[in-house]
């Protein structure tokens, strides 16, 4: 365990709840505090038991209590279109707000840098609102470029997305104590 308490683990099927609990609050927030649309409110259990037994959704426990959640994805044509494998792609970071602004998130980014770097790819990739200047700003300041923005949804419902992109070539650190990632398996 990291000194923080923190720890980062894969999601289990136990914890749908939770998990879907989380993202409707990071929803919610977005919505009435920053007035952008974001994801279904409340978030759908069934989405979220998909991401976890497919292995892509983990969270962030910190002293036994889950206080944020993310996916990492090999790949990503849906926003990314047709890439060399050489990315992982971060989708659904959601931090409680009760947590919020004490580097749960850097923490997140630095685990899946090593993750990443750990699998043999260079990049990190992750989408965000176009319009959410605060994530753009919070993104940038952790090293993110924006590489383009793509217009994506439902039919009614297309959203503008900012692309950015992380090099792992700058990045010499390792994962944070306790954080260790878990290998896939082959």
């Amino acid at each position: 365990m990291a000194p923080t308490g923190r720890t980062i683990r894969p999601a289990a099927v136990s914890e749908v709840r939770d998990v879907a609990e989380l993202l409707t609050e990071a929803a919610t927030y977005v919505r009435d505090v920053h007035e952008l649309p974001s994801w279904p409110v409340p978030f759908p259990e069934r989405e979220v038991r998909r991401a976890i037994e497919s292995e892509e959704t983990h969270v962030v426990e910190q002293h036994g209590q889950i206080v944020a959640t993310f996916n990492l994805v090999w790949d990503d044509p849906k926003f990314w279109g047709a890439q060399a494998p050489d990315a992982g792609y971060v989708h659904k970071v959601a931090v409680r707000r009760a947590f919020a602004h004490q580097g749960i998130g850097a923490y997140i980014l630095t685990w899946v840098a090593d993750r990443i770097r750990r699998e043999g790819r260079h990049f990190v990739r992750l989408d965000c609102l176009a319009a959410n200047r605060y994530l753009l700003n919070y993104y940038a300041g952790q090293g993110f470029r924006r590489v383009r923005d793509v217009r994506r949804g439902p039919p009614g419902e297309e959203r503008n997305l900012a692309l950015m992109e992380r090099s792992l070539e700058d990045l010499g650190a390792p994962a944070p104590p306790g954080a260790e990632p878990r290998r896939r398996a082959p």
